[in-house]
């Protein structure tokens, strides 16, 4: 890829330039453990669904519990007016 030459295809922002930070990650980036065993993510094989499923599980538990937080403020406030 980075031997093609990009500078003949009519584009706005694509460019040899471009294309070539694309694809650098600076020295170290890519050596971490693990790294191997990551899926390649296609329309038949959706993996970043799946390596986001967990993240995605704990922002709906945070929502979850940030509106029931809210729902027993109101509840609070409704008492609290309600002795007034």
């Amino acid at each position: 890829m980075l031997a093609e030459d990009f500078s003949e295809i009519d584009t706005r922002f694509l460019n040899n330039d471009a294309v070539i930070s694309m694809v650098h990650f600076g020295k170290g980036v890519l050596d971490v453990p693990g790294l191997a065993d990551i899926e390649v993510n296609t329309m038949e094989n959706q993996m970043l669904y799946y390596y986001y499923l967990p993240d995605l599980r704990l922002v709906k538990f945070h929502r979850r519990h940030q509106m029931a937080s809210l729902k027993a403020e109101a509840l609070v406030r409704r008492n609290e007016d309600a002795l007034y």
